[in-house]
């Protein structure tokens, strides 16, 4: 973890904001969230069963490395994490598999059968650990009948290339996958099932991090299919896609995740610079969402009307 140089000269004002930065980040480094969460939240392992353990995301690395501190290594059964090229890394005991991102390509989807089969292997007195974080969704492309890895592809190219939001992406990637909106969790079933989330998502609604692979659905096909036509990409989708889109979705009960619980995240991040802070402070802000050159202005806005 970074920590301050306070070899340099800077003025009291600025050592104060770089402490106060620091601490936000340890708060939401992968490893530090899930070491402190499970410390504070011991693991309540099923008798004589095992702990799967499956991560996927951009933090998927530093998420299990905490979390095989926690399980008995007797206990632990497969162990998968799926996570960008760039995050590449060796986990002893550990299959790590490495897949494209933002746009999904046939090693994720190579990584979504992966994580099936070892879903599947737990059994009902077992436990499914599920760490997850921003970035799953690209991560695990898991094609529902009908459409193609380069439908998914062409889709996810056309929501990217619009401007939509993560809600609105995500909410059309749960309508073409068998993993996401709460698909993880139905083929988990009956197996226990704890999740742990590090939030890249602004008000934590589980159901668009990652897509939400172990939460309720966050909406219908027909909500897809007007959510692309109101970002007026609808007739640029692929025809299978579309066809796929006009058909009811088969009635599906998603057996709730015995927990989810989020770990990190930028309200917890915020939570902590506050409690680090030297000197009375408060958070005027917590759900900036523009692009960085409105989000500057809006956070100059702020500290001005703070003065106040």
């Amino acid at each position: 973890m970074q920590s301050l140089d306070r070899s340099h000269n800077w003025p009291p004002l600025k050592i104060q904001a770089l402490e106060l930065y620091l601490a936000g980040v340890k708060a939401a480094d992968p490893e530090h969230a899930v070491d402190r969460f499970l410390a504070d939240n011991p693991l309540d392992l099923p008798k004589g069963g095992k702990c799967h353990i499956i991560a996927f995301g951009k933090a998927a690395i530093g998420m299990m490395i905490a979390a095989l501190r926690h399980v008995p290594t007797a206990r632990t059964g497969q162990k998968l994490v799926v996570t960008n090229y760039e995050n590449d890394a060796v986990i002893e005991g550990v299959q790590v598999m490495l897949a494209g991102h933002p746009i999904p390509d046939a090693a994720g989807a190579a990584a979504a059968r992966a994580v099936e089969s070892a879903v599947l292997t737990a059994g009902p007195n077992d436990m499914l650990l599920v760490l997850i974080s921003g970035g799953g969704s690209a991560l695990l492309p898991a094609p529902v009948e009908g459409i193609s890895l380069d439908d998914k592809i062409a889709v996810n190219r056309v929501l990217l290339g619009c401007g939509a939001n993560i809600q609105e992406t995500n909410l059309v990637r749960q309508s073409l996958s068998r993993l996401k909106g709460g698909g993880l969790a139905r083929l988990a079933y009956p197996t226990i099932v704890q999740t742990l989330v590090l939030s890249d998502v602004i008000g934590d609604d589980l159901r668009f991090v990652a897509s939400g692979p172990t939460a309720e659905p966050a909406g219908s096909r027909a909500d897809a299919v007007m959510t692309l036509k109101h970002l007026d990409v609808f007739d640029q989708i692929p025809a299978s896609v579309r066809q796929v889109l006009a058909q009811p979705c088969p009635r599906q009960i998603t057996p709730c995740s015995d927990a989810i619980s989020i770990v990190g995240s930028n309200a917890i991040s915020l939570s902590a610079m506050l409690g680090a802070a030297q000197i009375p402070a408060r958070i005027v802000c917590s759900n900036i969402i523009q692009n960085v050159d409105e989000a500057a202005v809006i956070i100059a806005d702020h500290a001005q009307s703070a003065k106040a």
